[in-house]
């Protein structure tokens, strides 16, 4: 596949699949950095870029809002711009695919947003001030190991689940069920990675990761099927009992319990995307989280 860079056509193949962030291997002399900054004259952010020309590999780092990366596929082209977040000291950044309001329900945990290809307000996507929902086609369409969610805001109270399945989400999330992740969270670390804080003396019983539809069979059930009370695409699900019953905590994103409206024995559409429980304390977390991929 050739990858572009601002709209330059970079005429050797690429080694890895481009991204609107770091990954495009074109070599230096197809930029230009100084219309590349004219072009992108806004609050600027620092995204790395990884050059790879005649065997020399080097990275540089300049001041650009968004970079618009071209991809040929199968003689056809598609582009999408994005926000990236950098990580300096370890020379990576992340390539955000949705952005997910608390209080809305487009990612809840029955919804078929999460196994589609669909887009909404993908145009949005650079903007990380606003709120507003968002999902962009790097959603179905860049395949990857680790997804990275930022809880409250574009880089606050992040955690990574590292699932290592080389695919797309829409993928992971259409067929890949009770995923364990390499971080291996319990209810407790996840609140805490979060930025949140539960009393967790009379939890029994949990299971933390991601696409789950039970407890006790999470790689048996289709959460897509909405089958069970049991869902957390992605987070942790806790009971106070060690049975396979009803779940009493929940945290994360599109995740159920029995106070999610629906009661213990039913799911549906209203619960809001950001749905929590601690008992005696549950409700919707009112802010945006944003989900990146690597």
């Amino acid at each position: 596949m050739n990858c572009c860079l601002g709209g330059k056509r970079c005429e050797r193949r690429a080694s890895v699949l481009c991204r609107a962030c770091p990954g495009a291997s074109c070599p230096r002399r197809f930029l230009n950095w100084r219309s590349l900054e004219t072009r992108f004259q806004a609050t600027v952010l620092y995204c790395l870029i990884f050059f790879l020309n005649s065997g020399f590999s080097r990275t540089f780092s300049r001041p650009v809002l968004v970079l618009t990366i071209q991809c040929l596929f199968l003689d056809s082209i598609f582009e999408f711009q994005t926000h990236c977040e950098i990580e300096p000291m370890v020379a990576r950044a992340w390539t955000l695919v949705a952005r997910v309001p608390g209080s809305s329900i487009e990612f809840s945990p029955v919804s078929n947003t999460w196994a589609t290809d669909s887009v909404i307000n993908d145009e949005s996507a650079p903007d990380t001030n606003t709120q507003k929902v968002m999902k962009n086609i790097g959603w179905a369409d860049l395949p990857s190991n680790v997804l990275r969610v930022c809880y409250d805001g574009p880089k606050t109270h992040c955690a990574t689940f590292t699932h290592n399945r080389n695919m797309s989400l829409s993928e992971l999330f259409n067929n890949q069920f009770g995923v364990t992740v390499d971080e291996r969270y319990t209810v407790e670390s996840l609140f805490r990675a979060f930025g949140k804080s539960c009393d967790l003396e009379r939890l029994h019983k949990q299971w933390c990761g991601l696409n789950t539809a039970s407890v006790c069979h999470p790689q048996d059930i289709n959460p897509n099927l909405n089958p069970t009370n049991h869902i957390a695409r992605i987070g942790c699900l806790g009971d106070l009992l060690r049975t396979c019953g009803p779940n009493d905590y929940a945290l994360g994103i599109g995740v159920t319990s029995c106070y999610d409206g629906y009661g213990c024995s039913k799911v549906g559409p209203m619960t809001p995307n950001l749905h929590y429980a601690c008992v005696p304390s549950y409700g919707a977390f009112n802010q945006t989280s944003f989900l990146y991929v690597l």
